[in-house]
């Protein structure tokens, strides 16, 4: 939302003449040059009859753009591949005049793309009613995750005649995180993470009766707790009714992305990373129906990120801004993350680490290891390595059309 001054700096708009305002000025300049030189009674009433409708366009398009607020809202969450619909509200502040023909010119670019390589779209908004707010929309297409800048923006009005135009500049950027593109988990996978959340070495912890989860409702029994009766229903049904509770199961889960980058930068490596930041996106996608325990999700590459905490939206979109924004590397730190991991998941979890280069033999092995490092030994039998380049990982997973290197990728913005 602008700040107080910069709705002042909107309050003050720009006015210019128009490739038909220019005609019409060289025209009228004509006619009253005429008038002037040969002293042509008719040349000098047709002179004043033509600054009418200029003066006129000038005073109406500064009207147009009078006590307008604008604001852009976006989905919550983007992805790439997806074509999102973004909405410009713009409320009329005034009282009996409208607001009609409106221009919104919004502009798009990527974080690290030169502020002249910009993407502009153009909405319209034929009317907006004294005192109500209308809507301008639009779509855009993201083929890429990453960060992006919406804006800056223009109000721009060319009402009535289209002689003068005068602009708002809405100057602030907004950024904008895109995370990978989703695609589709497998049986095999479903299989596999069913088998982690109930198998024998899932750790279940009962934890009081907030955890405990609303079931149905049953019959009165001796024995039940009276605080456990649902007097609505027991009134309804004339018989004692109380709440069945099922008891909540809390179980943990652990995901690595490992974006090891060969030395030379090479291309197929940079398009393993992609595809390993696409499965943990969709992975974290469909965790809430499975696991309701810990999630932990450690990124190495550029930067090392850990993030640990209850399922929940909130932090799920936490981690999607941080998968938008990962970068592979060449030295990546997955021995020192798989240890900070260790710290805040309960023992017995399995660590599903998805990563670009083949498993080593030891863990030791990779670069930054600390040698004889008591926490690694213990984590490693728990380790579940899934190579990006592998036929398992192919029958976990289908890649969403943008990463697909046998289907055409096309974007628009």
């Amino acid at each position: 939302m602008p700040s107080q001054s910069e709705q002042e700096r909107q309050s003050q708009p720009k006015v210019w003449l128009t490739r038909e305002g220019w005609i019409f000025l060289v025209i009228l300049l004509f006619v009253s040059a005429g008038s002037l030189l040969r002293n042509i009674n008719l040349l000098m009433l047709m002179t004043g009859i033509m600054v009418a409708p200029l003066f006129l366009s000038w005073r109406g398009c500064l009207l147009m753009l009078r006590q307008l607020t604008a604001r852009r809202t976006l989905p919550q969450q983007l992805f790439a591949g997806q074509t999102v619909q973004a909405t410009w509200k713009v409320t009329n502040g005034r009282q009996v005049l409208p607001t009609w023909a409106l221009t919104v010119l919004d502009q798009w670019r990527r974080a690290e793309a030169p502020r002249k390589e910009v993407a502009g779209i153009r909405a319209v908004l034929p009317r907006v009613r004294p005192g109500e707010t209308n809507y301008a929309t639009y779509q855009i297409h993201f083929p890429q995750r990453g960060q992006f800048f919406a804006g800056p923006a223009k109000l721009t009005s060319r009402f009535p005649i289209g002689l003068v135009a005068a602009r708002i500049d809405l100057p602030e950027e907004e950024p904008v995180l895109v995370a990978p593109a989703l695609g589709r988990l497998t049986a095999s996978w479903d299989r596999r993470l069913m088998s982690h959340a109930s198998g024998a070495e899932a750790i279940k912890r009962r934890r009081g009766a907030q955890d405990e989860e609303f079931f149905g409702l049953r019959q009165y029994r001796s024995g039940d707790s009276q605080r456990h009766i649902h007097w609505r229903a027991t009134a309804r049904s004339g018989q004692l009714m109380v709440k069945q509770f099922d008891s909540r199961s809390d179980r943990d889960f652990v995901l690595l992305l490992d974006l090891w980058l060969p030395e030379g930068d090479d291309q197929w490596e940079r398009g393993w990373a992609e595809q390993g930041l696409s499965f943990a996106a969709t992975v974290m996608a469909g965790l809430s129906s499975v696991i309701r325990g810990k999630v932990a999700i450690g990124i190495c590459g550029r930067e090392s990120v850990v993030l640990c905490d209850i399922n929940s939206p909130q932090f799920l979109a936490e981690v999607w801004n941080e998968l938008a924004v990962a970068q592979p590397a060449v030295e990546p730190e997955l021995v020192s993350v798989l240890e900070r991991v260790s710290r805040e998941i309960s023992g017995g979890t399995p660590f599903y680490v998805v990563s670009t280069r083949p498993r080593p033999v030891h863990l030791q092995d990779l670069a930054g290891a600390a040698p004889h490092s008591g926490s690694l030994a213990a984590i490693e039998p728990w380790i579940r390595w899934l190579e990006i380049d592998s036929d398992e990982f192919t029958e976990l997973f289908v890649l969403p059309e943008s990463l697909n290197p046998d289907a055409a990728v096309q974007g628009e913005s």
